[in-house]
């Protein structure tokens, strides 16, 4: 499942036209809700990272921005940096919520 969640996130990122950086994942280490956590990053203009901060919740998985930092170009180019931190959550413990997201 990890896997294909790692594989899901790097197709939207590039289609929105984001260049990623290393996708680092770390197991669960509370309650039995999380799978696993994951570190990204990457670089970009501010509606392609937009556009995939508003993908995640159509992405077919259980996933959770827990946080996120946006850096600018010192020259004050179009590019942004971002870092981010998701959780995935485990099936079993999660249910789609009725007309909105979860993410």
């Amino acid at each position: 499942l990890v896997a294909d969640v790692s594989a899901a996130i790097q197709e939207a990122a590039g289609q929105c036209g984001l260049q990623m950086g290393p996708l680092q994942e770390s197991p669960s280490r509370g309650s039995g809700a999380t799978l696993t956590t994951m570190r990204l990053s990457g670089q970009g203009q501010i509606d392609g990272i937009l556009r995939f901060i508003h993908s995640a919740p159509r992405l077919g998985f259980p996933i959770l921005i827990e946080s996120m930092n946006l850096t600018g170009d010192e020259s004050g180019g179009p590019q942004r940096r971002f870092d981010m931190e998701l959780r995935i959550l485990d099936y079993q413990n999660w249910t789609p919520q009725k007309g909105g997201s979860n993410g």
